[in-house]
């Protein structure tokens, strides 16, 4: 599995969990449309001896209140569906089968390292689900590319779960798999809002 597969994996748990969202967004859309028309209609009865003119007023008013609790109401699901998608996504990778995850490791690892020389920092959790000989392969692949070929794990262990932190000297480039979620989630908000959220026949 490459690297770039993460990605691909967001995008289809979005997918797999549109229909089921954009019902519930709707449901408490419909909901909150459907209790303010029974207000407004409450409040029309009881000022219709005030003058018709006043209670369609408020009846407006009531009910353009109703719909920005409503938007209000659905941009609030759609945040916390996103949430839940990049969450989801997560969990999924690091919870691949331990080839799986092993080569997605040593396929991140060759597209970032520079020298061949730095440190490789992992969490006690992510060091336990790599095979025997990750580094290596890895160094191996290094040194036939004509670089040095020395990349070591490092004895520290920091809590990042998934994925690792590279590491030379005072320099660290984080590639735990939170941290690569975090900087795709802004290129792909909008697209997984789009597919979470569009309209059946608008995909």
């Amino acid at each position: 599995m490459s690297a770039e597969k993460i990605t691909a994996k967001i995008l289809a748990d979005a997918q797999a969990e549109a229909q089921r969202i954009r019902e519930e967004a709707q449901r408490k859309a419909e909901g909150i449309i459907s209790r303010a028309k029974e207000e407004a209609n409450g409040i029309v009865q009881q000022a219709q001896k005030e003058g018709e003119t006043l209670a369609t007023e408020e009846k407006k008013r009531v009910l353009s209140r109703a719909e920005m609790e409503a938007r209000r109401a659905i941009l609030e699901e759609k945040q916390a569906q996103i949430k839940e998608v990049f969450e989801r996504a997560r969990q999924k990778v690091e919870g691949m089968p331990r080839g799986e995850y092993t080569r997605l490791m040593e396929s991140l690892l060759l597209k970032v390292v520079e020298d061949g020389d730095e440190e490789v920092i992992l969490s006690d959790e992510g060091k336990g689900r790599l095979e025997e000989g990750f580094l290596e392969r890895v160094n191996e692949r290094l040194r036939g590319e004509g670089r040095k070929g020395e990349v070591s794990l490092a004895a520290e262990r920091r809590d990042i779960g998934g994925g690792f932190i590279l590491r030379k000297g005072k320099k660290e480039i984080n590639c735990s798999f939170a941290s690569l979620l975090d900087s795709k989630r802004e290129d792909l908000e909008g697209e997984i809002a789009d597919i979470l959220f569009s309209k059946p026949g608008e995909e």
